[in-house]
């Protein structure tokens, strides 16, 4: 039988997060036994807001290794239960019951998370990771992108958790990408092999978008034989979308036909795959591809094993019935034009392309009134540009 009520550790490194701290441990505050905040030289207020929040700060040297000050930070734990979150993340309130529950378990040694990333452009970014963990029956590996591994059986759960840290400032993201790079590079020196790590420097390239460097390491290391399955994946994923922005359709065709086979649910490549199809003017293709990124996305099935892909598409739900709408508005299909882009404008009411877009499927509909009523929304918004007050000047006019 296992303990009734398990206690928690929350663990934690830090270097100079006092942007950042204070909401993560007053999110974990009221669930957790022990807080422990490992600092790796902070020369800001970093020490003394988790002091003030009851967290015990140990200092600890840095060692250009993620997974080895996390292990430290857990080497502190004395509960039974370890969670675990960076410092730029918060768990969600609602939730924390739900986290209760899951460490009454005798069968799991851990859980993995939904994160939601808020990123620019109103995006929203989704994936899964672990974070909740039995103590003595993990360590983390990896430099950077530090990877937990388990012994023992891992759940999955409903626990959400908000990551802040995908919609900085220009700066900052480009240090934080330069350092990843540095890391990331040093360790493959050091193990060529390591296609995590590899794919981990795909992704930070193409963040930097240095994208014809992305594609020559990408290509380079899915020559590696008997790559993982996720690390292909992950690759394979940046690399379609190489293919596309640079205008190399057939290759970016092949590489989403690759990874699908393997993960019918990779939201990303299925969202690529439209754009290559629009692309190649297959555009009823197009529709039935953004149709099924649609019907994915909103069945949040997971493909076993694969649950911790990052999907960068997983807020462009009003992307896609926008890229819909296009397709039928050029295939002469007016009325599901106009629909498409009403569903966009459901979902994102202040983009004002969306706008643009369903008053030209309502002129293409011969619904000149609807088309002024639109440009009228966007003109309340205060979003219209100068196109749009022509638009409306000249629809006035002709009234």
């Amino acid at each position: 039988m296992g303990n009734k009520n398990p206690k928690i550790s929350f663990c934690m490194i830090a270097k100079n997060e006092e942007r950042w701290i204070g909401r993560c441990l007053a999110s974990v505050r009221d669930l957790v036994d022990e807080m422990i905040v490992l600092d790796t030289g902070s020369t800001d207020q970093t020490v003394q807001l988790a002091e003030s929040m009851g967290a015990r700060v140990i200092s600890h040297q840095w060692k250009d290794d993620f997974s080895e000050a996390k292990n430290a930070a857990v080497s502190h734990a004395s509960h039974e239960w370890i969670l675990m979150l960076d410092a730029d993340e918060a768990l969600e309130q609602e939730d924390i019951p739900l986290v209760r529950e899951l460490v009454q378990s005798t069968k799991f040694n851990a859980y993995s998370f939904v994160f939601l990333c808020p990123g620019p452009d109103q995006a929203v970014y989704r994936y899964r990771t672990t974070r909740l963990f039995r103590r003595g029956s993990f360590h983390f590996e990896d430099v950077v992108h530090e990877r937990p591994i388990i012994e023992g059986l891992a759940g999955i759960s409903a626990v959400r958790v908000h990551h802040y840290g995908f919609n900085l400032e220009p700066e900052v993201m480009a240090r934080k990408q330069k350092r990843n790079e540095s890391l990331l590079r040093k360790q493959i020196q050091q193990n060529p092999e390591n296609t995590f790590a590899r794919a981990n420097l795909v992704r930070s390239l193409r963040i930097q978008k240095q994208i014809d460097a992305m594609i020559r390491e990408a290509e380079s290391t899915l020559d590696i034989p008997d790559i993982p399955l996720f690390d292909r994946q992950l690759i394979g994923n940046d690399l379609a979308y190489g293919y596309l922005i640079t205008n190399q359709l057939d290759k970016a065709d092949r590489a989403c036909q690759s990874m699908l086979a393997d993960n019918p649910l990779h939201l990303d490549v299925r969202f690529i795959l439209g754009a290559v199809r629009i692309r190649q003017n297959r555009l009823d293709d197009a529709i039935a591809c953004f149709r099924q990124f649609l019907s994915d996305r909103d069945s949040d099935k997971e493909q076993p094993e694969l649950e911790g892909l990052i999907f960068d598409t997983y807020g462009y739900a009003s992307r896609a019935w926008n890229n819909i709408g296009s397709c039928y508005l050029n295939t002469k299909r007016p009325q599901e034009a106009v629909e498409a882009f009403r569903r966009a404008l459901e979902l994102e009411q202040g983009n004002l392309l969306f706008y643009k877009n369903l008053a030209g499927a309502c002129l293409q509909n011969q619904h000149p009134g609807e088309a002024l009523q639109v440009l009228r929304r966007a003109e309340i918004l205060g979003i219209a540009d100068d196109v749009v007050y022509q638009s409306i000047k000249a629809l006035t006019n002709a009234a």
